[in-house]
């Protein structure tokens, strides 16, 4: 199905986008998946297709949102004071931090509340070198500048400075590096946006944060 004027972006059935079979196939390749089945994991702003999928393979599974009713429990991703140290060994927070104005104090928290040997999934909206970011700017302009009226930034590739200075070991995964062209193409991982041609790393460039053990 089309979406946001992406032809084949979301699968019919399920309601996944492409960054969530991306993400799938990442767990399922990086030996993360296997892992899952006695890990404790948290799922932030969940998905209703990723959300679900990772429920069902989690050891342990949270979830959390700002908003009540979007998920088990409101967590405030600035504030996590309900969760002690080292709480979860698997975090996901897939394009969220695009919206929160202090989002190295949100990364402090998903650090602090990962356990060591741990990882976090930190999908963000990238294009560029360079983080174009202001708080103080109207929706009009956020739109314009960022591509959605609730988001205060567009991420660039400095975005894994920010992973650093947080503790996260970065790791910048190109899901080319683990898929053939033809699976592309039958997970329907070929479509872009309009900015992007099909080369452009902005597409295929998957965030994650590591915690050493």
């Amino acid at each position: 199905m089309a979406f946001n004027g992406r032809d084949d972006a979301q699968c019919p059935t399920c309601g996944s986008l492409e960054r969530h079979r991306q993400q799938w196939l990442w767990l399922d390749r990086s030996g993360w998946l296997a892992r899952l089945a006695s890990a404790r994991v948290l799922d932030l702003a969940p998905h209703r297709a990723f959300g679900p999928a990772l429920e069902r393979v989690a050891g342990s599974y949270d979830s959390g949102d700002l908003l009540p009713g979007k998920a088990r429990r409101v967590v405030d991703i600035c504030a996590m004071s309900d969760d002690a140290d080292a709480s979860f060994d698997f975090i996901a927070c897939t394009h969220v931090l695009e919206h929160v104005p202090d989002d190295g104090r949100a990364l402090r928290e998903l650090y602090r509340v990962l356990a060591p040997g741990g990882a976090a999934l930190l999908s963000v909206p990238l294009r560029g070198e360079t983080t174009d970011e202001d708080l103080t700017c109207d929706e009009a302009e956020r739109l314009r500048r960022f591509g959605q009226a609730d988001h205060v930034r567009r991420y660039g590739f400095d975005f894994f400075d920010r992973l650093a200075a947080a503790g996260f070991t970065p790791n910048p995964v190109d899901l080319r590096d683990l898929t053939t062209p033809e699976e592309r193409a039958q997970y329907g991982l070929t479509t872009h946006l309009p900015w992007m041609d099909a080369n452009a790393k902005e597409l295929w460039v998957l965030p994650i944060g590591q915690k050493p053990a």
